[in-house]
């Protein structure tokens, strides 16, 4: 189970430099370093930019495992030569507690096991951006499952992307924490 981590990118550029022409938006690129994995997004003008006009970016989240680096590109649209580079080493999270799953399709459930030890506190839920939002109900909130036992939890749909969560019962509640682990289901 790997922590959740997201690679935060604000720029505040000022295009101004002669010759630069219209410029229609803006793409910013983003590679994880040590891994095939990358994604991109453009930003639109509404309306044609005065000379010298500027430009706010920010881009709340790029998801991202923690302890890895991340190159984001800053480029203009239509491509004018005009990039700026930047390399972020994510934060390394502490590890969250320990516990393993398995998909059961046939009884559209997750079972999640507990490790001998201290009990835990497991939820499913969905994740929309950041936030992970509960199951509707009648799905289970949250259970606490004792160290070296399973628990089966049901759920409705997979989308738009069904997390499981784990944390030990003492730390706070579930927004993210120290003692919290996440994970993606079939990703």
């Amino acid at each position: 189970a790997l922590g959740r981590a997201c690679c935060e990118f604000g720029a505040h550029p000022f295009l101004s430099p002669p010759g630069l022409g219209s410029v229609c938006g803006l793409q910013l690129d983003f590679l994880v370093l040590g891994s095939n994995r990358a994604s991109w997004l453009k930003v639109w003008r509404k309306q044609p930019e005065a000379a010298g006009s500027l430009w706010q970016v920010q881009f709340d989240c790029f998801p991202v495992e923690s302890g890895r680096r991340v190159l984001v590109s800053l480029g203009t649209v239509p491509d004018r030569g005009l990039s700026l580079n930047r390399s972020h080493l994510v934060a390394a999270e502490p590890a969250g507690p320990k516990f393993s799953y398995a998909w059961r399709p046939e009884a559209r459930a997750i079972e999640v096991s507990v490790p001998e030890g201290p009990a835990l506190a497991v939820r499913l839920c969905h994740q929309l951006a950041l936030e992970c939002e509960e199951l509707s109900t009648p799905f289970p909130r949250q259970a606490l499952v004792s160290g070296g036992h399973s628990i089966v939890l049901p759920y409705e749909f997979l989308v738009p992307c069904l997390c499981i969560e784990v944390r030990l019962p003492a730390t706070s509640p579930w927004p993210p924490g120290s003692g919290l682990t996440a994970t993606r289901v079939g990703g």
